[in-house]
């Protein structure tokens, strides 16, 4: 389990629920030996996901086309995945391509604002009472 991959994948903003769980169950199999490098197969990501592997296919896909992770054929065993993290994760510095890093004076809190419901006042009139 590599913690600098998991935290990378948790703080990603990915919008789809199916590739975030996926990169960071991807994220979770890597061991700290193996230089952003893991081999699960499907039925693991599935199971490890709550996924289906239809699902978990189609999220990989994304992965890819993301450039999030790359996939290395293993013919004979399952497929090799390499992470594709930045080395450097301070958080000064973006973590993806086309990602903003947040600092205080760029984070704005949201005012919520009750709406005021009128009652319309009914007067009556001679054909109403």
């Amino acid at each position: 389990m590599s913690n600098r991959l998991i935290n990378w994948a948790c703080i990603l903003p990915l919008k789809d629920p199916a590739a975030k769980t996926v990169l960071v169950a991807l994220a979770n199999q890597v061991r700290d030996r193996e230089v952003d490098r893991c081999w699960p197969s499907l039925g693991t990501l599935a199971l490890h996901t709550g996924w289906d592997e239809k699902t978990v296919r189609r999220a990989l896909d994304r992965l890819v086309t993301l450039g999030l992770i790359e996939r290395e054929p293993n013919p004979g065993k399952s497929t090799v995945f390499i992470l594709k993290a930045p080395t450097d994760l301070s958080q000064d510095k973006a973590q993806t391509p086309g990602t903003v890093t947040l600092t205080p004076d760029t984070v704005t809190t949201p005012t919520v604002t009750t709406p005021t419901v009128t009652t319309p006042t009914v007067t009556p009139t001679p054909d109403t009472v």
